[in-house]
């Protein structure tokens, strides 16, 4: 069928699906599809240079009264080695002023911009819009910024300057710009427990909406956990956990999520934090199995462990098999994601398994991802994942399900996977293949909610779950 006998509303259906890349040539085929086309080419504007930025501005303003061609979403890279030219400061002035169709927007060097034209963070906190913002090297009149802001934005991510002015995370905690946000993301932040706990504690639970908090690049865990208490999923990345209150013992609290790296173990446990889902990920790094905390392991239902290129992980890995296996564990599911470019770096896997064997684990999951044109051929990789398989499901005997996965390094390309049930007994245990879409369902329904705080599965009610 030709795109020329469809009615308008089903090519604005098609065009709304399509990116503003793929906009551009449909806008071409006639003047119909140019006429409905061309409102979506501008919904999405990456800027990354200063004459772009010039050139976008001034087709911008030749169509200032049609307000379809103006973009929804809106990247702008700022300056990076001296302050940009009076005539860029312009455009981008004139850009905020009248994008009153914008919905998300992420700005670089937010507050050296400012800093070159207050009339930025003036047209900043008037957007009405904006349903997410992303906003680095946050300072001082960024932060003024986002207490007169009109928008109320549902997710939010706050990268401080180094180093971070004083009072920062309670400055964005005070306004209400946070009053609607769901998901915050916070980069560099640190917190003067002496000084500023008394006024944290007064914010306390300020942003009961707040579900999702992910820090990064060296930001102060405890504070953060104070001010925002009805989190659900906490992502940290290089986090600085040391300051605490030193009137008070950390409230254990119990989470649908929680992410971080093996190496902070340890410090993790001390904030008293426990979870349904334990994401545990790093890269390069050899760990201290001492530091497993059991307790903390054997809470969750779900184990995610993501191993990149990691040396010497055989007896932390052990450790983490004993604490699945303890008589008092919840662990139901283990997802593991190797990276690496060797086999032999795999093989200590096949120790491990025997440590599981008197766990309740309902399921494995294993993926091995292995650089696309270098290293062993690909079937050498599969016979690996077929040895590791029949060790798998002739070791757990609780073991009801099991996934192999095999995929490329940084590509999306997923060449191998397989569902299997597992059925018979003992040394007779086979893996009967069931199709891909019942497998991905029971592997969603395996970390929901409402198997994670029940750990009774129902395979029909698996079957039939579509969440994520």
């Amino acid at each position: 069928m030709s795109l020329s006998t469809l009615n308008e509303d089903v090519l604005r259906i098609i065009a709304e699906m399509l990116s503003a890349t793929q906009c551009i040539p449909l806008s071409s085929v006639s003047r119909d599809l140019h006429a409905i086309a061309r409102q979506y080419v501008f919904a999405s504007i990456t800027v990354r240079s200063e004459e772009q930025l010039v050139k976008i501005h001034d087709h911008l303003i030749r169509n200032i009264d049609n307000r379809l061609l103006w973009p929804r979403e809106l990247t702008i890279y700022g300056p990076t080695e001296m302050p940009p030219a009076a005539p860029v400061i312009d455009a981008l002035v004139g850009i905020f002023e009248h994008a009153q169709e914008l919905r998300f927007l992420e700005v670089h060097d937010c507050e050296s911009l400012i800093d070159c034209n207050a009339r930025l963070g003036e047209h900043l906190a008037a957007l009405p819009h904006l349903s997410a913002i992303h906003l680095f090297n946050i300072g001082a009149q960024t932060l003024d910024a986002l207490h007169k802001m009109v928008s109320r934005p549902e997710k939010a991510c706050l990268s401080f300057t180094t180093p971070p002015i004083r009072r920062s995370l309670l400055r964005i905690a005070e306004g209400p710009v946070l009053g609607n946000v769901k998901r915050l993301t916070l980069r560099h932040f640190e917190f003067n427990a002496i000084s500023e706990w008394q006024l944290l504690s007064k914010l306390t639970g300020a942003h009961p909406q707040l579900e999702v908090l992910d820090l990064d690049h060296r930001c102060v865990v405890y504070p953060c956990l104070i001010l925002f208490p009805n989190i659900r999923r906490l992502t940290i990345a290089d986090g600085i956990y040391g300051i605490q209150d030193p009137g008070n013992d950390v409230e254990p609290r119990r989470l649908d999520y929680l992410s971080f790296q093996p190496s902070d173990l340890h410090l993790i446990s001390t904030l008293g934090i426990r979870s349904d889902y334990l994401r545990l990920y790093t890269e390069w790094l050899d760990f201290d199995p001492s530091g497993v905390d059991h307790e903390l392991v054997s809470a969750a239902a779900v184990l995610e462990l993501s191993l990149y290129q990691v040396e010497r992980h055989t007896e932390f890995c052990l450790a983490l098999a004993q604490a699945i296996s303890a008589k008092w564990s919840r662990m139901r599911y283990l997802i593991w994601t190797i990276k690496t470019d060797d086999p032999h770096t795999v093989r200590w896997m096949e120790d491990i398994v025997f440590s599981l064997s008197s766990s309740q684990l309902l399921s494995i999951r294993l993926h091995v991802a292995h650089p696309r044109h270098t290293g062993p051929s690909h079937e050498r990789w599969l016979g690996l994942l077929q040895r590791l398989e029949h060790v798998h499901i002739s070791s757990v005997p609780s073991l009801r399900f099991y996934c192999q996965v095999l995929s490329e390094w940084n590509t999306d390309n997923t060449s191998k996977i397989t569902w299997g049930r597992v059925e018979g007994d003992g040394g007779r245990r086979t893996l009967q293949p069931i199709p891909s879409w019942q497998g991905e369902r029971i592997h969603r329904y395996l970390q929901s909610p409402q198997f994670c705080r029940t750990l009774r599965f129902d395979e029909e009610a698996a079957l039939q779950y579509t969440g994520r």
